[in-house]
């Protein structure tokens, strides 16, 4: 589990797992039979990340994917973003939400503008067809077939 700060009583409960010290952003995963939960659950954000990054490209925009596993956000950008700075110089935010609101539009649920969660509860069937969707928002938003 990757966590930053304390972690709930409860969680710990209930994941078998020692507390991530204040401070430690990657925190300690210390029961190691869930050790796989946390590793299949960022490899399904890693593939989804470099999956928008790949298709956005594909259609001739300059995807920049940010977060870390299971969390995650992507700009169109035409700088690297390295800080709140150049995010606020370089992202396109009217595509942002534009993009959101189409995949709104076909049924799949985000926060235009803000991050991507991926959980344990999604399967690679899900995955395919948010990326289907994420495929069809980009053509529909660059006009390209």
């Amino acid at each position: 589990m990757v966590c930053c700060g304390a972690v709930a009583p409860a969680l710990v409960e209930d994941m078998g797992q020692a507390i991530c010290p204040a401070g430690n952003l990657q925190g300690e995963l210390v029961a190691r039979p869930q050790y796989h939960i946390f590793v299949s659950s960022q490899a399904k954000g890693d593939r989804m990340r470099a999956a928008v990054e790949a298709t956005g490209r594909q259609y001739g925009l300059p995807i920049r994917g940010m977060g870390e596993g299971s969390i995650f956000v992507f700009h169109v950008a035409r700088e690297p973003i390295r800080d709140y700075r150049t995010l606020q110089a370089y992202a396109d935010r009217a595509f942002h939400q534009k993009f959101g609101a189409e995949l709104i539009r076909n049924g799949i649920f985000v926060y235009p503008g803000q991050k991507n969660y991926i959980s344990l509860a999604h399967t690679d069937a899900d995955l395919d067809r948010t990326l289907e969707v994420y495929d069809a928002a980009f053509r529909t938003l660059t006009g390209k077939a």
